[in-house]
């Protein structure tokens, strides 16, 4: 049971899922959920990530580096991306 438990916080709470080589983060916090924090260990290296609140979000602050919600709110990341800070903003 505690797996269900951690796919559900990873995959659905904080939205970290795969697609077509992609790392697609999209959370999805509960309304009035406080400011949220994760450390998850990504490929070889850390990937932490920083959540004001419940959202929308518009974009991401990605390794210092501004990136764009797709119209779902969806911070999509290539292939390429070894892992790092996100941090989402409304």
């Amino acid at each position: 049971m505690s797996a269900e438990v951690t796919v559900f916080v990873v995959r659905h709470m904080l939205g970290v899922r795969f697609q077509d080589g992609q790392l697609l983060l999209r959370p999805s916090l509960y309304p009035g959920s406080a400011h949220t924090e994760a450390d998850l260990r990504f490929r070889q290296n850390r990937l932490k990530l920083e959540i004001s609140g419940p959202g929308p979000f518009q974009y991401a602050v990605v390794n210092g580096r501004s990136v764009p919600a797709d119209a779902s709110g969806t911070i999509r990341l290539g292939e390429d991306f070894e892992g790092g800070h996100v941090s989402f903003h409304g």
